[in-house]
């Protein structure tokens, strides 16, 4: 016999309620070039003028720093010890129409120092160019010690020129078998491999860069079999025009994309041409796209090639030391290790790449 509707026992389902929390402090804050230093800075209609206002600011993870598209702003921005990560990274990016422009003058653009959980998205850095500017476009930098790797950093959509370093630098300070050009050092105490992980820099353009256009390093010790950086990816970037420091002759100085010390690295769909022609030493490189250890390669492609031709270097200890032409389709291979995979694809017209010509480097 059936029990009346009102005895029947019921299953009760309990559906756990999930709910996105962000950081309680997390902010957003605007910048626009008629804006006003003294307004609040988090909204679009209360933007701030100037990047030095941010200096006054104590960034934590999930913070956005929003610079309205095609306005241009003086100065850097120094960020450090921000421990964001995928979920809540610190953002720095255009909003609106365009592009927004960080004109750094004789400094760095961005420089991010000890910090994880970075995300740099459509934004134009400038320096003043060759023999005044003697910095970085986005600098983002370990200094701690013990082999500590800070993850997540993504760059992305982002120009860089005019800068007496690198366009684009990632990892820890790498003294190097031969002190780096414009002073460079190791900014290790222990002169550890620290670095980072989980990398991606996708879709940027570098270019009047003295030394680098694309460096991702850490520190040079010729005895150890760890890596300062894992898991990195350089993607559909293009690099050209770097010319190199002709002052400069301990080593080479003047590369389109270095991807070094670096376990699991890629450098796929990428273009370096016209880089080093002012470097006047005979010691290695310049590089067009250069892995430098067995776990890193160029790949990524329908097409493989493994002469090295037009004047791109063959790796460390080469005799080619200028390239001139536009590289497509080439290997360039380290003398004392052999990279898998090495090989990249070509695209048809290299050109400062922007969220509306993107198609030109699918």
């Amino acid at each position: 016999m059936s029990l009346p509707v009102r005895f029947r026992p019921f299953l009760l389902v309990l559906i756990p309620l999930v709910l996105t929390i962000s950081p309680a402090d997390a902010t957003d804050y605007y910048l626009r070039s008629n804006g006003r230093n003294e307004a609040a800075g988090t909204s679009a209609r209360m933007s701030w003028r100037s990047l030095d206002r941010l200096r006054r600011v104590t960034f934590q993870p999930g913070d956005r720093v929003r610079l309205r598209g095609d306005d241009t702003f003086a100065g850097s921005l120094t960020v450090e010890n921000v421990r964001g990560d995928a979920r809540y990274p610190l953002t720095i990016s255009s909003y609106g129409r365009g592009r927004a422009t960080v004109n750094a003058g004789t400094g760095d653009g961005l420089f991010f120092r000890n910090c994880s959980g970075i995300v740099v998205d459509n934004i134009d850095l400038a320096g003043a160019g060759y023999g005044a500017n003697r910095c970085t476009g986005i600098r983002v930098l370990n200094t701690l010690p013990g082999a500590v790797q800070l993850p997540f950093v993504r760059v992305s959509w982002c120009v860089g020129h005019g800068f007496g370093k690198e366009g684009i630098y990632v990892g820890s300070a790498n003294f190097g078998p031969l002190p780096l050009p414009n002073g460079s050092a190791s900014a290790l105490p222990d002169s550890s491999q620290s670095g980072f992980s989980d990398v991606r820099i996708d879709q940027c353009t570098v270019y009047d860069n003295v030394c680098y256009g694309i460096y991702v390093t850490g520190v040079w010790d010729a005895k150890t079999t760890a890596y300062a950086n894992r898991n990195v990816t350089i993607r559909r970037c293009v690099a050209y025009r770097n010319p190199g420091d002709p002052e400069y002759m301990a080593n080479h100085s003047s590369s389109g994309i270095m991807l070094d010390n670096t376990q699991d690295g890629r450098i796929d769909r990428c273009v370096a041409y016209g880089n080093g022609f002012r470097c006047n030493t005979c010691v290695g490189g310049p590089c067009g796209c250069q892995p430098t250890h067995p776990t890193e390669s160029l790949s990524a492609g329908a097409r493989r090639s493994t002469t090295a031709r037009a004047g791109v270097s063959t790796g460390w200890g080469s005799t080619s030391t200028r390239v001139f032409p536009t590289q497509f389709c080439t290997t360039t291979r380290t003398a004392s290790t052999t990279a898998r995979a090495t090989y990249y694809t070509c695209i048809p017209t290299p050109r400062t790449v922007s969220k509306t010509t993107s198609a030109a480097i699918m």
